[in-house]
């Protein structure tokens, strides 16, 4: 489900959006009443998927993202539709607009599929809702393992292959942990660069747009998108590069109290960082 696999499936008649998202539906029609990954699901999107399909076939497709579906965690206006933020004790106006970063994504023809879940008010990090519901990390589905939080539904949804890529939120490491949990990549991109309006706050200096996706080619598209730098006629990936970069790291005191599978991991990153050119 790489988005770059799918735009050039799409763009050379190999795959219609209408196949893809029904295929995303099917999907999650099968598995998430276990998995817990969605909250709400939209009842336009095989309308857009139509859309899209006519729109690429008259040549007026807006970008190479047209037609690729997406979810949002529950913090996400998403105007017409009820924000919950995992609770039950909070509902954002109907008429509220739908957040910047969605808008960007909706402008690139991406296709918003639903909601997912999160903890309540995005404050935690193991993805556990009580008056909610607290998804279920799909690397194991015989026992109830947590997802990580807070942006438990968008990792469980990508992870799961229920969707290609989902927007999460990072205050705390709300992208970061899940996709940790569910093995899967996440990101906190630099706070300010992606617009938050539109999202539920949790702590307005430290709140950024987050993701989620299966690679980090994935985010190196979507991340240019979204901070606004990218043409959407051509799928260019971010320039990024270590060679020079400075990287903090922990002293290995901190590193004591880990499995030592982790620390030997973490080690071992550090030095091919460091053989980059870090």
């Amino acid at each position: 489900l790489a988005i770059r696999r799918l735009s050039q499936r799409l763009a050379r008649g190999e795959l219609s959006s209408v196949a893809l998202l029904q295929s995303c539906l099917d999907r999650i029609s099968a598995n998430d009443a276990k998995l817990g990954a969605f909250v709400h699901l939209f009842d336009d999107a095989l309308a857009q998927a139509t859309a899209a399909d006519k729109a690429r076939v008259g040549g007026s497709a807006v970008g190479p993202f047209h037609g690729i579906p997406i979810a949002v965690k529950d913090l996400f206006h998403v105007q017409g539709v009820p924000t919950r933020a995992g609770s039950v004790s909070y509902a954002a106006p109907l008429h509220d607009p739908t957040a910047s970063a969605v808008q960007r994504l909706k402008k690139a023809g991406f296709i918003v599929v639903g909601k997912t879940s999160t903890d309540e008010f995005a404050f935690g990090a193991w993805g556990v809702n009580e008056v909610s519901k607290t998804p279920w990390n799909p690397r194991d589905l015989s026992l109830h393992r947590v997802a990580g939080g807070s942006s438990s539904g968008s990792a469980v949804a990508v992870s799961a292959g229920l969707v290609p890529v989902a927007l999460g939120s990072d205050t705390g490491a709300s992208s970061r942990v899940p996709a940790a949990f569910c093995g899967c990549v996440g990101f906190k991109p630099s706070h300010g660069l992606i617009p938050a309006d539109g999202v539920v706050p949790l702590s307005p200096s430290l709140d950024t747009v987050g993701f989620l996706a299966s690679s980090v080619d994935d985010l190196q598209y979507l991340f240019p998108l979204l901070a606004g730098t990218l043409p959407l006629r051509e799928p260019v990936r971010a320039n990024v590069g270590i060679q020079g970069a400075r990287i903090g790291i922990l002293p290995k005191t901190m590193l004591e109290s880990c499995d030592k599978e982790v620390a030997d991991t973490y080690t071992e990153a550090v030095e091919i960082l460091r053989t980059q050119g870090a």
